[in-house]
């Protein structure tokens, strides 16, 4: 059950649990083998881990076919697959307790300071927790599922899955850097105050606090607000003001309004008057798609100072924005916490959503100094304050819209579905059948039509890794054999048609204007992605096909 790579006398500092073991001797042979722990001893020398403290110990002798841990672990199910049992929670084959039973004696024998679950599986035994993309970078300490209580545990990536995807390899140095922070770490994270289900007085005592400090000569109090939404509109706003205080002040319940209408009105107020006061330095992660919300409910429009999904398109472009990884990263602190978040949609307890919203508070505002750091010493500030400016002028953008001609929209919609009804019949004579599905074309019918029926060799979509018949696949076609010309030009037609014809499907707002949310942060080349507006109207503007390319 268990393979030990590295030997010496316990305790050990970092006990490492991977879920199958490192040594792969199946389909791939010994140079995968050589990989894996050759990647695996540098990203601990990277980290600064001594293996010589440390002991790597394996869940599993071998891993299931393909690698695919549905074989032998399953979610529960009313009809219940034979061979299998149930297990925390999970359907296991027969052999998955007596695993964890043995991973139970190793973990006591080692008596590590730190354990490293490296894997889904692993995570799952050690903690009780599902996903490794979630739960990674974790400091999760006496996990309440898990029966190993008293550890520190730091889930990381498996080294083979590093080895398959290498852009894991610097998230998994950060890991391995906070498990070695760990050893010697005996408290746990500093206690939160959040200020929950709070008092009408309460509130605009908290918000006066922030506004005596704002209103001082040269004052420029950092704040986080985050607004949590239900239905599209506001249930709650949070303001966090350091790294450990916060509050969350709800508008709407689970069962109703929580302010009478004077008290609503004058938090409105207030908060208002905090937000878009000069002395406060307003941050938050994406926080456009939050002013859109605060101005569409409660017409306060703010001017963003800092947005930390922007300063990290600064600092590492192309690297992952989402708020999780940046607290990951940035946090001295991180547990994950954002499905917190979505069990509110399952109406549970108020309270719950609340903390949530602290929580995003608290951990924003400590990125948000880290970020602050690192650009200075980058020499980056100049730059994330130009794209800041950048985010403000396309919230304006968003807010105004653009005039819609709509009888010429809705003349020009008629046009292409006539266009494009021409070209499905001449298509499918071209085809020989018919190429169209409920919605239009039919990826799977020209794919069969390609590969099956013309026997193209396939051209592979290096991100999905399946057969394509995307643009550059119907080039190729077209240039192994001319003849298909004909009925490539027709479905590239087609594809250009149904561009234009969703931008005219797409919804206009009463006042008769097109709201599009633009993203600054959304590609790592600076050029802003847009698409439609949290509230369902509006369309991407950027990519609308041109009238001369219609026409060809």
């Amino acid at each position: 059950v268990t393979y030990k790579l590295f030997l010496h006398e316990n305790p050990v500092d970092i006990l490492f649990v991977v879920d199958w073991p490192m040594p792969a001797e199946r389909q791939v042979g010994s140079l995968f083998l050589n990989h894996v722990k050759s990647g695996f001893e540098k990203a601990c020398q990277k980290a600064g881990i001594t293996l010589g403290n440390c002991q790597v110990i394996s869940v599993f002798d071998d891993a299931p076919a393909n690698d695919d841990w549905t074989l032998w672990v399953k979610r529960i199910t009313k009809t219940q697959r034979p061979g299998f049992t149930t297990f925390r929670g999970k359907a296991v084959l027969h052999f998955i307790p007596e695993a964890a039973r043995q991973l139970r004696v190793q973990i006591e024998t080692y008596k590590p300071r730190v354990i490293v679950p490296m894997g889904n599986i692993a995570l799952w035994l050690l903690t009780g927790n599902d996903s490794i993309d979630k739960w990674r970078g974790s400091m999760l300490r006496n996990p309440e599922s898990s029966e190993w209580a008293g550890y520190w545990f730091i889930p990381t990536y498996s080294p083979h899955d590093v080895l398959r995807n290498y852009k894991w390899h610097a998230i998994q140095i950060v890991d391995l850097k906070r498990a070695l922070g760990c050893v010697n770490r005996t408290e746990g994270r500093p206690k939160t105050n959040y200020l929950i289900a709070p008092t009408y007085e309460q509130t605009i005592q908290f918000l006066d606090g922030i506004l005596s400090r704002a209103k001082q000569p040269g004052a420029n109090i950092p704040i986080v607000c985050d607004v949590e939404i239900k239905q599209q509109r506001v249930i709650c706003v949070g303001i966090g003001i350091n790294r450990t205080d916060a509050i969350c002040i709800p508008f709407y319940t689970a069962t109703g309004i929580y302010w009478p209408i004077e008290q609503w009105v004058d938090v409105v107020c207030k908060l208002r008057e905090v937000l878009c006061h000069p002395g406060v330095f307003l941050s938050n992660q994406n926080i456009a798609f939050d002013i859109q919300y605060l101005w569409a409910d409660y017409f306060i429009w703010p001017q963003a100072a800092f947005d930390t999904m922007v300063a990290q398109n600064v600092l590492y472009s192309g690297t992952q924005k989402s708020l999780d990884y940046l607290a990951s990263g940035y946090c001295d602190w991180y547990v994950y916490w954002k499905d917190d978040g979505k069990f509110w949609k399952e109406d549970i307890e108020d309270s719950r959503l609340w903390r949530y919203n602290c929580d995003d508070c608290t951990y924003t505002f400590e990125v948000m100094e880290k970020q602050q750091l690192a650009l200075e010493a980058a020499n980056l500030t100049a730059q994330n304050s130009e794209q800041t400016e950048i985010l403000n002028a396309a919230l304006i953008l968003m807010m105004r819209g653009v005039r819609v001609d709509v009888s010429l929209k809705n003349r020009t919609l008629a046009d292409i579905q006539s266009l494009t009804d021409m070209l499905r019949w001449e298509l499918a004579d071209l085809a020989g059948r018919d190429l169209w599905a409920t919605k239009g074309l039919s990826s799977d019918r020209i794919a069969k039509l390609f590969y099956d029926t013309m026997k193209f060799p396939r051209v592979i979509d290096p991100k999905t890794k399946q057969a394509t018949c995307n643009d550059e696949a119907l080039k190729k076609f077209k240039k192994q054999d001319p003849i298909v010309g004909p009925l490539v030009d027709r479905i590239n037609m087609i594809r250009s048609y149904a561009t234009a014809a969703n931008v005219c499907l797409a919804k206009v707002d009463s006042d008769g204007r097109w709201r599009t949310s633009y993203n600054v942060a959304g590609t790592s080349t600076y050029r802003f992605s847009s698409s439609e507006n949290p509230f369902g109207s509006g369309t991407n503007l950027q990519n609308i096909t041109s009238g001369r390319k219609l026409d060809t």
